[in-house]
């Protein structure tokens, strides 16, 4: 018996769109290259749709030139920033697997998603809620402390990963690289294997964990079909028109925070311009003030922080 992959689609006013999430950025910055598409609150960043896509390249090619290969898997833990916003589409562009990681998990609940689904690379905030996670990693990976800076490592209880990067600014953290390396580490010939890389809509995009509440975390595969169009029927099932800010007030590694990553980008490409700003739980007191100020809308967050906000 032969089996042939297909979609179902019920009549309606939105179709399935076949593409990817490189393809996505691609068209976005095409389209409208000069808009801003992320505001990093606590950062003060900026980026338009093009500047996103030429950071985006050059983190993806880092990490080929740091030896992850398509089809890798990238582990990414820490706060909503400006360097998860780049390191999820960075992964994207270098036909990576995004995995996206709960910041309230403890070294043991790291460390099972680490060897569940074979992370290689890992991007880290520094430190968040007064946890080092330099220090987590070294609880199970007491190599780090041996290795240099700017130096990958080979761990025993994790065998899969040997590149972490940290989006510290400290350039004396023993085994690890900066986010800043990797935007400087690319070569000839990782930038041609960015420009080269072809993906299909159905490969493996992003992978969540759940919350690992009634047992331990396990991890469910999202391919790039999934993302985009859960988005797109996000924005359409919200009635997100044009020219709006999305506030992800919601944490980035929540599948409700990770999919409306592409809201944005999706809905620059089939209506109009749209963009997407980003703040810490540790400003939800400032919130208001911010999404008065910058006409922000919508605005996603947890039921349980709307009371503070």
């Amino acid at each position: 018996m032969t089996f042939v992959k297909s979609y179902v689609h019920f009549p309606g006013p939105l179709s399935l769109i076949d593409e990817t999430l490189p393809g996505m950025l691609d068209r976005s910055a095409e389209l409208f290259g000069d808009r801003e598409a992320l505001f990093s609150a606590h950062q003060n960043v900026r980026l338009t749709f093009s500047q996103v896509k030429t950071q985006a390249e050059k983190f993806a090619s880092g990490l080929l030139a740091m030896g992850l290969r398509p089809g890798d898997r990238f582990g990414i833990l820490g706060p909503n920033s400006y360097e998860w916003y780049i390191g999820q589409w960075g992964a994207a562009k270098a036909g990576l697997v995004m995995v996206g990681i709960n910041s309230a998990f403890r070294a043991n609940e790291l460390k099972l998603c680490i060897n569940s689904v074979g992370i290689k690379g890992l991007l880290v905030a520094g430190e968040l809620r007064g946890v080092a996670y330099h220090d987590v990693l070294a609880s199970f990976m007491p190599e780090m402390l041996q290795a240099k800076p700017r130096e990958k490592i080979k761990a025993r209880e994790v065998e899969s990963l040997d590149l972490v990067i940290t989006m510290s600014d400290e350039i004396n953290l023993n085994g690890t690289f900066r986010f800043q390396d990797m935007l400087e580490a690319g070569t000839e010939e990782s930038v041609t294997l960015v420009k080269n890389l072809k993906k299909k809509c159905d490969d493996a995009a992003i992978i969540l964990f759940t919350s690992g509440t009634t047992g331990q975390p396990k991890g469910a595969i999202l391919s790039h079909h999934n993302v985009i169009n859960n988005a797109l029927a996000t924005g359409e099932r919200f009635g997100w028109k044009s020219n709006y800010t999305l506030c992800a007030g919601i944490p980035l590694f929540h599948t409700f925070g990770c999919v409306p990553v592409s809201t944005p980008l999706s809905w620059s490409c089939v209506t109009r311009r749209n963009s997407f700003y980003l703040h810490p739980r540790s400003m939800r007191r400032r919130t208001s003030r911010q999404l008065k100020r910058r006409s922000v809308w919508p605005y996603t967050e947890l039921p349980p922080c709307l009371s503070i906000c």
